[in-house]
């Protein structure tokens, strides 16, 4: 059950700015002067492999005095591990490696770097890279009035996968030499700026012109509720300003604030108890005026509790943030004081929530606040619990080093995903937001932090704890939750609930263990084997057998959740340690990195290593794709959705279509696709082809208005606030009925459909409704009215094969869904509460079933007779 991790191109990249530094080829400041120092983690102990490079000319001819440089990859960050310079003969031996992935690296003068990508084990390892020639690359910034740009930062990236970068002197005029063939893919910013991204085919004989874009500002005033002008902090956040930042008016009420790219942005000005806030859309280079009036806000008190009910003691110390809305654009930050109380405000009237977080308790996420012009609010905190445990190989012998992860449900039935990093993370942006949002600098580079930028950690571990952000001391060291030396571990405080233990290490494949039951301040224990695996290396090619560079490659287990991803170095290498027995392997361009080109799978026997060879396809020819109306006139900006239905050729594509009604599809000729094609006034329309053409004409036809009532009582009654859904084999609309009971639903498809109405106090009404287009277009399909009868309710609890209570199952008529999408719990979907007990409503007259689910424990059902406007209790659904 290893969780996603985000992209390795992203996690590499920011390796990169770490290494860059410390090569001759690239300027970079702000960066350490020094490489990073090789560490010695529990997990990389072993230094008993070597590395014995031979480093050649485009023409096989050694190359002397060539740079070569081993860096250990570990969760996806990169340590310096080694390095020599090659002899005469082009040869270089570097010893006390660790095992495990290793990315090779050489550069010399006057040539272009080479990487490539292996899996060491113990003993010697030979590895061949070819530095090809130097290619320079000169270019010129200048801004849109002609003006050169000094200092501007430039960041190349070609085929291999770390970047070059240098800055513009004072004549906007830069550098970039020693770089590897185009093409490349050339960014330029500068404070004040626009950031200009340009892609480069071929090197240019003259230097390349990059045009940066002066940003925008907003001038603005804030009022009282008079229309008198009011001095006041102004808080800023958006498209070009991340985190918030604040800044204060003058006098009179005034600041501008500069340097912002197009895009939307909130605003809200603070003045005491006095609080208002906007959001403008900004033009690219606009300077906009904008008005904050203040009005009367509201202060919100929490008081922190270590449980529910009489005797409880107040939490000192309890971290309380205030979210209005659901998520804010400024959440507010507030710790008890000894009475385990914080007011936080102003804030606007509306809805919002708190989050709160303790030591030793579990976190509260998302309790609302009662409405009124002074909301109180107590909140009750759990103690948490302790998992321990121990880690061991296949042959009972403890592995260390290993880290653990807790994972599960708590008894509220809300996720469990906790690491001591995360816990430390959280804890440190907590002591980083407390005072507020930083202060705007003053030449507006609102996105920039001010300073140099903080050393890359040595471990994971104490990246967590580093204070990476400026002015914030970093939290309290807890003990780690990793393996010691007799492979036991000890995890706490861990939130209580259905938990298990998942466990990584380097040179072994992922594991969980069981799931347990941890009570509140109780403990757990578990334990946990982890296989080897094996290793998996490979190359990946073009169609003409030439290496793909920079090429990104995703690892998934075919049985498990276990996903892993790899960029190719610059012999279009990768490689993978602790692979399990069988994975899938995908493959895309970095040019299209959202579009799978190949996908192999392979087997991997344990303790053992494999090596595959991935031949990328041919690039596939655009296919051309027109969408017009009934009279054959073209149709602009339709949404068109393409997917390819052919399992090995992966593709998703979502445009528009031009003025002419055409989009090209790049990469789809010749493959199996399915079309969905939208556009507002039309019906919705779905195609699927067995072959692309190299064009495809396309008609959308004017969808059908449909209108009807939703009534209750026999149709004495109208109800308002129904939501209705009629769902066709392409589409589905939805509405909400007025006051007098109609709805209107706009854009239907003429065909079957199935009519859905649902609303509180009554039992959902589900019948088919067959759509018939009208002789006349503007005259809407009326569909038959619904008439809701009173539905009834059931509510009992939910229980193990045991006979124990089970939290965060879910219950609903006829079948439960395994799956559900982020977001509210569905309609017609009841939680059971830590107590197990639930409560589903609005059910038809009659005779149900009722399924109940729980991740872990199994599905269940029963039988029971609904009887309209009543509740019938005491109805258990043990799970088997």
């Amino acid at each position: 059950m290893e969780r996603r991790v985000p992209p390795s191109w992203l996690l590499a990249a920011i390796a990169c700015l770490a290494l860059v530094a410390t090569w001759r080829d690239v300027a970079a400041p702000t960066l350490p002067a020094r490489p990073l120092a090789a560490p010695t983690p529990v997990a990389t102990e072993a230094r008993d492999a070597r590395v014995v490079a031979q480093v050649r000319d485009e023409g096989d001819r050694p190359v002397a005095q060539a740079h070569v440089r081993v860096y250990a990859l570990e969760d996806d960050r990169a340590w310096l591990a080694g390095g020599g310079a090659t002899d005469a003969t082009g040869v270089v031996r570097i010893d006390a490696l660790p095992r495990g992935v290793c990315w090779v690296l050489a550069d010399a003068a006057g040539r272009a770097r080479a990487s490539t990508r292996v899996v060491l084990d113990a003993g010697e390892r030979e590895v061949r890279l070819a530095l090809g020639p130097a290619h320079t690359l000169a270019l010129r910034v200048k801004d849109d009035a002609g003006a050169p740009v000094a200092g501007a930062a430039i960041e190349l990236v070609g085929g291999d996968p770390l970047p070059w970068g240098t800055r513009t002197g004072a004549d906007g005029e830069a550098e970039l030499a020693r770089l590897g063939p185009p093409p490349w893919q050339v960014a330029a910013a500068a404070p004040g700026y626009e950031r200009e991204v340009v892609r480069v085919a071929e090197a240019p004989s003259p230097p390349m012109t990059v045009t940066l874009r002066r940003l925008g500002a907003l001038e603005v005033a804030v009022v009282g509720a008079e229309g008198a002008p009011r001095a006041a902090t102004v808080l800023a956040v958006g498209a070009g300003v991340w985190p918030p930042r604040r800044t204060q008016t003058d006098a009179a009420g005034h600041v501008r604030i500069a340097a912002l790219g197009g895009g939307a942005y909130t605003l809200r000005a603070v003045a005491g108890d006095d609080v208002g806030e906007a959001t403008v859309d900004l033009v690219r280079g606009e300077t906009k005026p904008l008005v904050l009036t203040l009005a009367r806000g509201r202060r919100v008190a929490v008081e922190v509790r270590d449980g529910e009910g009489e005797g409880t003691r107040a939490v000192r110390g309890a971290e309380v943030v205030l979210a209005e809305g659901g998520v804010a654009a400024f959440p507010l930050e507030a710790t008890t004081d000894v009475a385990g109380r914080a007011s936080l405000g102003p804030v606007a009237a509306g809805d919002a929530s708190v989050s709160v977080r303790a030591d030793g308790f579990v976190a509260r996420a998302a309790v609302a606040v009662p409405p009124g012009p002074t909301p109180r609010l107590v909140v009750a905190l759990v103690r948490g619990g302790t998992v321990v445990g121990d880690v061991a190989d296949a042959r009972g012998r403890p592995v260390s080093g290993a880290t653990v992860e807790l994972v599960g449900s708590d008894p509220d039935g809300a996720p469990i995903d906790e690491t001591p990093a995360a816990l430390a993370l959280r804890a440190t942006h907590f002591a980083w937001a407390l005072p507020g949002p930083p202060a705007m600098a003053r030449a507006g580079e609102l996105g920039v932090m001010i300073g140099p930028v903080p050393p890359i950690p040595r471990t994971p571990w104490q990246a967590a704890l580093r204070p990476a952000l400026p002015g914030v001391a970093a939290p309290t060291p807890a003990e780690p939750w990793v393996s010691r030396a007799d492979g036991t571990f000890r995890a706490a405080p861990a939130t209580p609930g259905r938990v298990r233990a998942l466990v990584r290490h380097p040179g072994y494949v992922a594991a969980v263990s069981e799931v347990v039951t941890l009570a509140p301040g109780g403990e757990a224990r578990v334990r946990v084997v982890l296989h080897e695996g094996g290793r998996l290396e490979g190359r990946v090619l073009d169609d003409r057998r030439r290496p793909v560079a920079a090429a990104r490659v995703d690892l998934s287990a075919l049985r498990g959740t276990l996903e892993r991803t790899s960029l190719t170095a610059d012999d279009g290498t990768f490689a993978f340690a602790a692979v399990p027995a069988d994975v899938a392997l995908s493959v895309l361009r970095r040019e299209a990195p959202d579009d799978v080109v190949a996908r192999v799978y392979a087997s991997v026997p344990e303790g053992g290593r494999r090596e595959i060879e991935i031949v990328l396809p041919a690039p596939r020819e655009a296919v051309r794709v027109r969408v017009v109306d009934e009279r054959g006139a073209p149709l602009a900006t339709v949404q068109v959705g393409a997917l390819s239905l052919a399992g090995d050729a992966p593709l998703r594509r979502t445009l528009f279509t031009d003025a002419r009604g055409e989009v090209e599809l790049d990469g789809a000729r010749g493959l199996p696709l399915r079309l969905e094609l939208g556009s507002p006034g039309r019906a919705p329309l779905v195609r699927e082809i067995a072959q692309a053409p190299a064009e495809l004409r396309l008609e959308m036809v004017a969808g059908c208005t449909v209108t009807g009532r939703v009534t209750a009582r026999g149709g004495r009654d109208a109800v308002a606030g129904a939501d209705v859904t009629l769902r066709t084999p392409v589409a589905a609309r939805r509405a909400r009925t007025d006051a007098s009971g109609a709805y209107r639903l706009t854009d239907v498809p003429a065909g079957e459909a199935e009519l859905t109405v649902e609303h509180e106090g009554h039992a959902s009404v589900r019948r088919a409704s067959p759509i018939v287009a009208p002789t006349r277009r503007e005259r809407a399909v009326e569909l038959d009215a619904v008439d809701l009868a009173a539905g009834g309710a059931l509510e009992g609890d939910v229980r193990d094969a045991r006979g124990n209570p089970v939290a965060g199952a879910r219950v609903a008529r006829d079948a439960v869904p395994t799956w559900l999408a982020a977001g509210p719990t569905p309609r017609g979907i009841a939680v059971t509460d830590r107590n197990g007990r639930y409560r589903l409503a609005d059910l038809p007259e009659g005779e149900v079933t009722l399924e109940a689910f729980a991740p872990d424990v199994g599905r269940g059902a029963t039988r029971e007779t609904v009887r309209a406007g009543r509740t019938v209790s005491r109805v258990r659904i043990t799970l088997a």
